[in-house]
């Protein structure tokens, strides 16, 4: 009798024709799990996965349910849903055979290689074992561990030397230890075998997608899926082919039919990712890369165009952050290290940079990227034998290279190699012959040479390469400038602005020549004009805050470098800026906050260490500031500023030895410091050191003779000297160059001591007169008279000052003396408000004592004349001021003693005269006595 087979379309009648009846069968968990598996065996995953869950939600503990679920989440390319069932599966009693070989491949997918190899290989039949290891020795390789992943290898061979899918770890392990032509003969052998091994045409398609032979690689994974393999992951590798054909339309098709339930797998997150960097949309590529970047280990390509899709966004902190997290993973990548080291490069941050490039050269020594960063990190540097080796060696792997012709010509330029530096920059230009940079170099060259016909002839041979750009116009126009001829330049810059309006360099020439002329509105319209077409240029912007500082408002300039700070986060020039201009303001405070973390950083740039230190010295946190400073002698050892900087920490510190050790090195390192020499001169003038003081003066007339601390020293040296007559030509050539209140006090004081008050007098009148506000000279000026003997002149002065300065001790207190005779009731208001405001001055104390005993008080002006002796007892004014009011108290013997003590001492006052007529009187013959003696 002919036996009809029973196959899944009588199955399914079956079940039709009983629902027509009205019988409806109850279908059972074992039912489910055949109709299932009939499904799977024919890729209809989905309802695969329907009849999977039903027959588990009717029955939880199924493991045979459990295990296929496990091995269909496995082919929809969902490893840790597929990891749980199978682990349920081997819980609840899945046999080994079945389950342990799966799951070390879903282990595997995962990474997780711990839980890999710990999977219990004596569990297995002996023909399972070699599945089992095969997978094993795949993950030994992933981590870098070639031997035994061989070894273990070689052992699943001998346990099932026909197992496909050990044969195919076989190929894939000679793949990715760098031998592809072997993984093909191997492929070939088993695809011979099994030409219906759909994973066997995976492999052959990603060995030809390694090779970039991307038609031959789509058309493998064409042929997977014409075998059945209708897996999510084999339509992610066409999808991965489409990006990689740049064919992006195709791609983002792929992507859309992704299964809702899979969009959200890593992988997926991966390709849209990417299809968005090709796309150039960056930030949606970075919000795609979010989640695979979380798995640096899978998916590191996702981490470096993450830190590219920063990079092209200018959010430098984000890429700097993924490039030193791809780095880390493998220090040998080129990818990582190349993404790195332009970010360090940009940054100019060479010294960091040259380092981390080692590691992966050792491993591609002739990887073109990674010697260009190579080389220009020895540039920067100033390595110019080392860069030089480099650019060699780069220019034999890429010899029609402008870019490293360029650099090895300025390499040897520095060298002073002439003949092959200029040879260099010509066959740059000969592969490229409107190359920027090299035109650059030979002007510089020549214009250093002082061949300027020359640097004009390769200029004009740039302009006649880009007869219509904007940039040979700005080379030759420099060109004029350097060569002496502004109007042939100036006529060049303004082309440049006529082909290309807003040249920011073009512009640049005309806002300084608009400064220059303190034309601030017609700066500012230019530089608008040149951020209207750069509205990015960072130079523009701070060009703005400048202007605004030249026009003498620092609230303005402050909020535009704030501004820039706020929109350029990562940029140190407006950090620069305004660090200093808080410095400058004596606000550490403030520049520390401005500065941030950058002074702080390992590898942060030398100014930024600099302003941290000058920030540590006005905080008086000298410590902190030395610490930092030998942080930059050790970075910058040849750099004069830093070891004045430390002189200063040592004065702070008290410390004069170190200080004056410290500035000696600095000179004989840098002979002409102009700071060190002031300081050092200083130092020696404190210190009554003459004849050090006159070789240091010797020493800034060399160096600066018209600098001002330079004419002051001269000045100060002929005084001590006793050249009164020159030391006022010095003093009023200084006031002419650097004309200030304390020079005109130079000249005037200068004046009087060569006898000629009168024109002391009239310049202190001419200076007041421009300058009303200036207090210091009207006290000045108010000396003068009263040593011309016109007080009403000097009183008039001293009320100028109190009108602006209430509380001014000398203006008080000289006053009240003034008035003491002509109007003696306001003479002693004056000394009593100069008395509650400073009752411990000496001087102070002695007005108000004399006030005092004008008013008839004698008992208390002997107070307070008391207490002026004793704040100052060697002031023989004051001691004869003491013998009055001790007179007037009836102390005659007190009285006598005090002026016979003070008439017998050397030292000269004013009043000596009147104390000798006083003294007659009290004792008539030791006045006679002192009289003759003195």
């Amino acid at each position: 009798m002919h036996k009809v087979p029973v196959t899944p379309s009588i199955i399914i009648y079956s079940l039709v024709l009983l629902f027509l009846l009205g019988c409806t069968p109850k279908v059972t968990p074992l039912e489910q799990l055949v109709q299932a598996r009939l499904e799977y065996d024919q890729n209809n995953f989905d309802s695969a996965e329907i009849h999977l869950k039903n027959a588990l939600q009717a029955k939880p503990d199924f493991a045979e349910a459990r295990l296929l679920l496990g091995q269909l989440l496995m082919q929809q390319s969902n490893p840790v849903a597929a990891e749980i069932e199978l682990q349920r599966a081997r819980d609840l009693g899945a046999a080994p055979d079945s389950v342990i070989p799966v799951l070390a491949r879903v282990l595997f997918e995962q990474a997780k290689w711990q839980e890999l190899q710990q999977l219990p290989v004596n569990q297995l039949s002996v023909w399972q074992r070699g599945p089992l290891r095969a997978s094993q020795a795949l993950g030994l390789q992933a981590q870098g561990q070639e031997h035994q992943a061989g070894a273990l290898l070689s052992a699943a061979l001998v346990d099932a030397p026909n197992d496909p899918w050990v044969r195919l770890a076989d190929a894939r392990f000679n793949a990715f230890s760098g031998h592809p032509d072997a993984a093909r003969i191997k492929l070939e052998t088993l695809m011979k075998d099994a030409p219906q091994y759909a994973a066997a045409w995976l492999l052959l398609g990603d060995l030809d997608r390694g090779e970039q032979h991307y038609q031959q690689a789509l058309k493998n994974y064409q042929t997977a899926i014409e075998l059945g393999d209708q897996s999510l992951t084999t339509k992610l590798k066409l999808i991965t082919i489409y990006l990689d054909m740049d064919d992006l339309h195709k791609a983002q098709t792929a992507i859309r039919q992704i299964p809702q339930s899979s969009q959200q797998l890593v992988l997926v997150h991966f390709l849209k990712g990417l299809l968005y960097f090709k796309q150039e949309r960056f930030q949606d590529a970075i919000n795609a890369f979010n989640t695979p970047i979380m798995f640096p280990r899978q998916y590191p390509q996702a981490l470096l165009l993450s830190g590219h899709a920063h990079w092209r966004l200018k959010q430098v902190a984000q890429a700097e952050e993924a490039a030193w997290q791809l780095y880390q993973l493998d220090p040998s990548k080129p990818d990582a290290t190349a993404l790195l080291g332009t970010i360090l490069l940009d940054q100019k941050r060479y010294a960091k940079l040259e380092p981390l490039l080692s590691p992966a050269l050792s491993k591609h020594p002739d990887n073109i990227n990674l010697l260009a960063l190579l080389a220009q990190a020895q540039l920067g540097q100033g390595k110019f034998k080392d860069a030089t080796v480099s650019l060699t060696h780069l220019l034999g792997k890429n010899p029609e290279s402008a870019s490293t012709q360029t650099q090895l010509g300025y390499s040897l330029l520095q060298q002073n190699d002439y003949a092959r530096g200029v040879q260099h920059l010509q066959q740059a230009l000969d592969i490229d012959p409107a190359y920027q940079q090299a035109y650059a170099y030979l002007v510089l060259h020549y214009l250093q040479q002082q061949q300027p016909q020359q640097a004009i002839d390769t200029a004009l041979r740039y302009q006649q390469q880009l007869p219509e750009a904007a940039a040979p116009l700005n080379m030759l126009a420099r060109v004029y400038l350097a060569s002496g001829s502004p109007q042939a330049a100036e006529q060049r810059f303004a082309e440049a602005l006529e082909k290309e309006p807003g040249n920011p360099f073009a512009a640049r020439y005309f806002i300084e020549k608009a400064l220059e002329d303190s034309d601030f509105e017609r700066a500012r319209t230019l530089t608008q004009q040149v951020l209207e077409v750069h509205p990015d240029d960072l130079g523009a912007q701070l060009q703005l805050a400048r202007i605004e500082r030249l026009k003498g408002n620092p609230d303005a300039m402050v909020a535009r470098l704030q501004s820039i700070i706020t929109n350029h986060p990562d940029a140190f020039a407006p950090r620069q800026e305004l660090t200093r201009y808080y410095l400058s303001q004596q606000e550490p405070l403030k520049a520390q906050q401005t500065l941030g973390d950058w002074g702080q950083k390992q590898d942060s740039p030398p100014t930024a260490k600099q302003l941290l230190a000058q920030i540590q010295l006005q905080q008086k946190h000298y410590n902190s500031a030395r610490s930092t400073l030998e942080q930059l002698i050790q970075q910058q050892p040849d750099v004069s500023d830093h070891y004045f900087m430390l002189a200063q920490v040592y004065a702070g510190t008290g410390n004069e030895a170190k200080m004056h050790q410290t500035l000696e090195h600095l000179l004989q390192q840098d002979p002409a410091h102009l700071k060190a020499h002031i300081t050092l001169a200083r130092l020696q003038l404190l210190k009554g050191q003459q004849q050090a003081f006159a070789n240091t003066v010797a020493a800034l007339e060399k160096i600066a003779p018209q600098q001002a601390d330079t004419l002051l020293f001269r000045g100060i040296l002929l005084e001590q000297q006793n050249q009164p007559e020159q030391a006022l030509r010095v003093y009023q050539g200084l006031f002419e160059q650097h004309p200030s209140n304390l020079n005109l006090m130079r000249v005037a004081r200068q004046l009087t001591a060569v006898g000629n008050t009168d024109e002391a007098r009239a310049l202190l009148q001419a200076w007041v007169k421009d300058n009303p506000d200036d207090l210091v000279s009207r006290q000045m000026l108010a000396t003068v008279y009263l040593s011309q003997q016109q007080p009403q002149a000097a009183i008039n002065e001293y009320r100028a000052i109190l009108q602006q300065q209430p509380n001014d001790l000398i203006a008080l207190n000289n006053l009240a003396w003034q008035l003491r005779s002509s109007q003696p009731s306001e003479a002693l208001a004056y000394a009593e408000t100069a008395y509650k405001l400073y009752p411990d001055n000496a001087e102070v104390l002695d007005t108000y004592a004399m006030t005092l005993l004008d008013h008839n008080q004698p008992k208390l002006a002997a107070q307070h004349i008391d207490r002026a002796v004793q704040q100052s007892p060697d002031n023989l004014a004051i001691l004869y001021h003491q013998a009055i009011i001790e007179h007037r108290n009836g102390n005659q013997a007190i009285a006598a003693s005090l002026l016979k003590e003070l008439l017998g001492s050397p030292g000269q006052f004013t009043e000596r005269e009147a104390a000798q007529q006083l003294l007659s009187r009290l004792e008539p013959d030791t006045a006679t006595s002192h009289s003759a003696t003195n």
